[in-house]
């Protein structure tokens, strides 16, 4: 150290496959959580009450992810690999201040606009629009406070210690799902159990700053702004929220046009199948959730061949968690459906929640040279290509769920995906940080033959058996032999010693 050079507190978190797990597990549970749930759910409130909390809660979903939190992760975690952890508390109260104020910004515009989307944007009932109205009002008020805590998380997941952010984000996203069935059940209005919602996510924020004390106790939290980069964050925030912005509008837009063109009843028969569908396509985020902050890590050490390497085989290695739960998805999706939701719900949602079942493998893959240009420092490169996309999946919505109805939209939502698949690799390879040479020296062409001989004999199982009990043994027999296959065939012992071994903060890279 030199000469009144300010001593830096280290930071210990975890390696990465440790951070990954843990990661996972904070996104597994809560689906556990929504699959037990969903039905007393639907249940407590019926069909139209709950397309309109569907709608609601996919709003808040949206405006609460600004991009600043993945801000406050990239340059905390590359402060962390550059040993300037000093900086870290004004990092995160940076962007904190920066949620707050666009925040209100964002409740303003909705309860401006809350009149006009219940009366003339959405097919609501009229006996309905009253409880619909209240409800994003509710959400108008509440926004400002409701993404605070993703600031501090970032923290806590540039530090690794991705224990401590799954001990805040698990009890808080699970009560959304258990308070908001109970008072379904109770008999409480749309608004209230709304509430209970938008209360379990406010809460998260004194939560996640009292663990990021817990997770870095030689660092001071104290609120303070940080000046001399603040273009340079604002620059990435603006990027990171184009595409944290378009993304959740290219997500959600489908919902939106179904209960445009169709009704709230159709909005319900999608939401369900679909958010099973995007709560296992958290799996790929779970695992680049934890890989986003050694990209970062890596990009201030300047190890980029390290970066490449780690993105190929994570690719690789997510496509050998996933694809053995979509191959069970593609040959066991009606009869899953009747056994969960009942027959009404599997003859409307059956094929959309297979068609789905492609469009998140392709969106597990897709997940990674987001991570790896974004942690490179570059968000304005996946964010031009979400614009880009916008006004296609505009097009394909309306058409699609025009002429095909609820299958349609799902035939929407997955060729955006493939395109934007498609075109996040080649983005990558272009600027030269995932070429597909890395490809090639990992098991991922093999993995994906596997996969597409088990899709492929799940289908037709699914067509040419008799009775339910034989169409879901067979697409789970298939799925068993299919992860059988693919973990004896598509990982190596290299991917287990760069996904346990590769990147630990403040450690040596190898």
């Amino acid at each position: 150290m030199t000469a009144g050079t300010e001593p830096q507190p280290r930071v210990r978190g975890h390696p990465v496959a440790v951070s990954a797990a843990l990661n996972l597990a904070g996104l597994v549970a809560p689906l556990l959580v929504a699959f037990v749930t969903l039905p007393i759910l639907i249940d407590g409130l019926g069909d139209a009450r709950f397309g309109v909390l569907a709608i609601a809660w996919m709003v808040l979903t949206y405006l609460s992810e600004l991009g600043l939190g993945s801000t406050t992760t990239r340059y905390a975690a590359e402060a962390v690999g550059a040993g300037r952890t000093s900086e870290l508390g004004a990092i995160a109260w940076t962007t904190a201040g920066l949620q707050l104020g666009i925040g209100v910004v964002e409740g303003v515009a909705l309860a401006l606009a809350t009149p006009w989307l219940v009366g003339s944007v959405l097919n609501i009932s009229p006996e309905l629009e009253g409880a619909a109205r209240a409800s994003l009002w509710l959400l108008a008020a509440a926004i400002p406070i409701a993404g605070l805590g993703k600031s501090f998380r970032g923290l806590l997941e540039a530090a690794q210690r991705f224990d401590l952010a799954l001990l805040v984000h698990l009890p808080a996203t699970a009560a959304g799902y258990v308070l908001a069935a109970v008072a379904a059940q109770l008999g409480w209005p749309l608004p209230w159990v709304f509430g209970l919602i938008v209360l379990s996510r406010a809460s998260a924020f004194p939560a996640y700053l009292i663990a990021a004390r817990r997770a870095l106790p030689g660092v001071s939290l104290r609120p303070r702004w940080l000046g001399g980069r603040l273009r340079e964050m604002l620059g990435f925030a603006g990027w990171a929220s184009v595409s944290t912005i378009v993304s959740p509008l290219l997500v959600y837009l489908d919902r939106f046009m179904v209960g445009a063109l169709l009704s709230m009843t159709a909005v319900a028969y999608y939401a369900a199948p679909y958010e099973v569908v995007a709560r296992l396509a958290l799996v790929p985020a779970g695992l680049v959730g934890a890989l986003y902050p050694a990209f970062s890590q890596l990009s201030g050490e300047r190890s980029r061949a390290d970066a490449e390497t780690l993105a190929a085989r994570s690719v690789n290695v997510l496509m050998v968690l996933l694809a053995p739960v979509l191959v069970l998805i593609l040959g066991g999706a009606a009869d899953g459906l009747t056994l969960w939701l009942g027959p009404e719900y599997a003859r409307h949602s059956a094929l959309a929640l297979q068609i789905l079942a492609f469009g998140v493998l392709a969106n597990a893959a897709a997940h990674v040279p987001f991570g790896l240009l974004q942690g490179m420092g570059r968000p304005d490169l996946p964010a031009r290509l979400h614009l880009l996309e916008l006004p296609l999946q505009v097009i394909l919505a309306w058409v699609l769920v025009s002429r095909y109805g609820i299958p349609g939209a799902a035939l929407a939502w997955t060729l955006r995906i493939l395109l934007d698949t498609a075109l996040l690799f080649g983005t990558a390879a272009r600027i030269g940080v995932l070429r597909p040479g890395a490809f090639l020296r990992t098991p991922l062409p093999r993995t994906l033959g596997i996969t597409a001989a088990a899709g492929g004999a799940a289908l037709l199982a699914a067509g040419g058996l008799g009775g339910s009990g034989a169409r879901l043994a067979a697409a789970a027999g298939i799925s068993a032999v299919a992860a059988v296959m693919l973990l004896a065939t598509g990982t190596t012992t290299a991917d287990r010693r760069r996904l346990l071994g590769l990147v630990r903060p403040g450690g040596r890279h190898e």
